[in-house]
């Protein structure tokens, strides 16, 4: 019974070694993917640094329309996240309910963004882990039997999983990094743009209430 189920293990074992090494493969290709997109991201942002600076400090000032300004001027506003959001709260003057779910999307939109990178994060090196243990049972069996092509192929095929597991992981938290720190910067200018078109919303009604 117990050689039945050890044998029954190593097929199931040896059947998933080609999905592990297509999943890695599709892995590395996606976190490359992904940090190309980050790089872009990061460039696009110091193109618009200037503006952003005008905008925060004209929302400083409680200088709304100055801000709202800059922002409908500035060419391709809408690709950016943040602005596109600051966008969305203009868009929504008096209705605090659309500020709020214009806040509450953008949230939502950046967690989605990051749910891949964690996923890679974590799979990357479970795959490789996979990948490097699956091949030692073969391994094994090519040194007890002193086939030494068998042994040294299953090996390569060990290392070479383990190091692409780890680089999609390290590529990953490297993108996750970037895009943790730029979905912070944006929820700051966002919940700030927010807080003072409430605040105006309130002076205005506080005004015709009198």
């Amino acid at each position: 019974m117990t050689n039945n189920l050890a044998s029954l293990f190593f097929i199931i074992s040896d059947s998933l070694l080609w999905p592990v090494m297509l999943g890695l493969t599709a892995g590395l290709a996606l976190a490359i993917w992904r940090c190309g997109a980050t790089a872009r991201e990061a460039f696009e942002r110091f193109r618009r640094r200037k503006l952003r600076a005008q905008i925060l400090d004209a929302l400083r000032c409680r200088n709304l329309s100055q801000a709202e300004e800059l922002l409908r001027g500035a060419a391709g506003a809408s690709g950016d996240p943040a602005l596109a959001t600051l966008l969305e709260l203009f868009d929504a003057n008096d209705d605090v309910a659309l500020v709020e779910n214009a806040l509450a999307t953008a949230r939502n939109l950046n967690a989605e963004r990051s749910t891949s990178l964690r996923v890679l994060m974590k799979l990357g090196p479970a795959f490789g882990l996979m990948g490097t243990l699956i091949p030692l049972g073969p391994a094994l069996v090519g040194l007890a039997s002193g086939d030494l092509e068998t042994l040294a192929h299953n090996l390569m095929i060990a290392f070479s999983t383990t190091v692409v597991g780890l680089t999609v992981s390290s590529l990953a938290f490297l993108a996750a990094t970037f895009r943790k720190r730029f979905a912070t910067r944006d929820a700051i200018l966002t919940t700030f743009a927010a807080s003072r078109i409430l605040d105006a919303v309130e002076a205005r009604n506080a005004e015709a209430r009198r």
